[in-house]
Parts: C-alpha cells; structure tokens; sequence
C-alpha cells in the first residue's frame, strides 16, 4: 500500500540530521542514515533502494561527536521516492515496533 504525500506528511517529524546509521540486522548490510522521525515512521536516506513492504529489523547507532547507545527497530518500507544528487534514496517506513525509551532519544536529537 503506497501512502499519499499528506500520509506521509501528516505528523510531526524530529530531524536527525543524518547522525544515526541504519544497518539492516539480518544481512548486516549498511542500509543509509537515518533522516527523520515521528511516533509512527522514520526516513531513511539509504545506499540502495528498498523493496515496497519489505520488512526489516534495523539496528541504529550515532556517529560523530553524538554517543549513544545502539537501538533496535522494526521496519517496513512504504514508500521509495528518486534517488538524489547524492545517490541517496529517500525511503519512507513505518515503525512496526520500537521501545518507547528508544523514541525518547531520537527526539532528543532533534535540533
């Protein structure tokens, strides 16, 4: 199911500013950064596109001068929009499962 731009949009988003790293626990693959997030999805930037529905179990964790402690998340891809000018690709998911203390911290990062 592909969500609408006002889907998409609808909630408030607490930028990262790309200082958390998402790495995708069943391959062990680096999937991008993290852009955004909000109560019910995040925003990925990511390496490679991925698959519209696919589920995935992320593991995040800061870089840079941030330090904290590493995150799991559950995921899934619910839209995929073009690739940027920075081979990036933005990748919309929607939180299937994530610790409330976990979303604590991302909102913390929001500056």
């Amino acid at each position: 199911m592909n969500l609408t731009i006002e889907e998409q949009r609808r909630l408030h988003r607490h930028d990262i500013h790309g200082l958390i790293d998402a790495m995708d626990i069943e391959t062990g693959n680096s999937l991008g950064k993290l852009a955004d997030v909000h109560r019910e999805g995040i925003l990925l930037l990511c390496e490679q596109p991925c698959e519209l529905g696919q589920v995935m179990q992320l593991q995040l964790s800061t870089k840079g001068d941030v330090q904290l402690p590493w995150m799991e998340i559950k995921v899934q891809c619910r839209w995929v929009g073009d690739t940027n000018s920075d081979g990036d690709t933005p990748v919309g998911c929607q939180i299937l499962d994530m610790e409330a203390e976990a979303f604590a911290v991302l909102q913390q990062l929001d500056l």
